[in-house]
């Protein structure tokens, strides 16, 4: 990167934050700043490095509220996965998350062909295993599936004044959900809940942006990534071994999780203004007698 691209993007960091970046405290610039992959329409991801290191720093575009996401419940979220070598190290942070300076993780950033080998999927099955034993933070509670729910409805229910018949089956459905998985649950544990590949570094892989990180069931986690990535559905040996989770009542659990992301995305798309998709029409499933 030549200097004429680094000092322009020293714009896109707050002067009195910069101050804040390790090397950069007496006013001297950083030796380069590069915008990383990932953080979508939300998040804007810096590499910023200076003479005492190599930084990432995550900037919030979007400070609105959004159900499923409270940044200090992400904040201590990461910091127990970090004590276990899962995430980066928080170094410096707004109380809010609105944004976080952390440690410089190198890796390449998955893709989603490496879901297709065994390899892959059972090193991040044993990454998943261990973070579903760490004791999660006394600051987060476990997962409110109907705060999540009930969040997005009326989040869509401002675009949509008219849909409050059909927003209140959605409601109903989404409390018929949670029940369900309530009563197929057997312990809590910290989830990373957002498991898509762009959050995925490295072979091992180090686990990044814990925005929606819950406190439940650790089928939730692998719900998440079946939801994304319907094509290790045929794989799921390779990924609930390591977790010991590969037993019919837990395969149960999980068509159930698997019910309850595929509602939390088509809710969360409708309330962006993506898609209605079909959230009412989803039928749950039910536990074997």
């Amino acid at each position: 990167m030549d200097a004429a691209a680094s000092t322009t993007r020293i714009s896109l960091i707050p002067a009195d934050l910069l101050r804040r970046i390790p090397g950069c405290a007496d006013g001297r610039p950083p030796r380069q700043i590069v915008v990383l992959a990932g953080g979508g329409q939300v998040n804007r991801c810096l590499g910023v490095d200076t003479s005492e290191g190599r930084f990432v720093l995550r900037l919030r575009l979007d400070t609105a509220a959004r159900p499923g996401a409270i940044g200090q419940h992400e904040l201590d979220s990461q910091r127990v996965a970090a004590a276990a070598g899962l995430a980066p190290r928080i170094l410096d942070c707004a109380r809010n998350a609105a944004w976080v300076l952390m440690e410089f993780v190198p890796g390449r950033m998955w893709q989603r062909g490496d879901l297709t080998g065994r390899p892959a999927v059972q090193a991040l099955g044993n990454r998943l295993a261990l973070l579903h034993t760490l004791v999660p933070p006394p600051t987060v509670p476990l997962l409110g599936v109907m705060q999540i729910a009930s969040g997005q409805i009326e989040a869509i229910e401002r675009r949509e004044p008219a849909a409050g018949g059909e927003l209140a089956r959605i409601a109903a459905q989404a409390a018929e959900l949670a029940d369900l998985c309530n009563s197929l649950s057997r312990r809590p544990a910290l989830n990373h809940g957002d498991l898509n590949v762009a959050n995925l570094l490295g072979p091992a892989p180090m686990l990044v942006d814990w925005e929606y990180a819950q406190v439940a069931d650790p089928l939730y986690d692998i719900a998440c990534l079946l939801s994304y990535y319907p094509e290790l559905q045929p794989r799921l040996d390779w990924l609930l071994g390591p977790s010991g989770l590969d037993e019919p009542r837990a395969r149960r659990a999980l068509e159930a999780y698997q019910l309850l992301f595929t509602l939390f995305n088509q809710l969360w798309a409708r309330a962006q203004g993506q898609a209605h998709g079909d959230a009412a029409g989803l039928v749950p499933v039910r536990p074997a007698e």
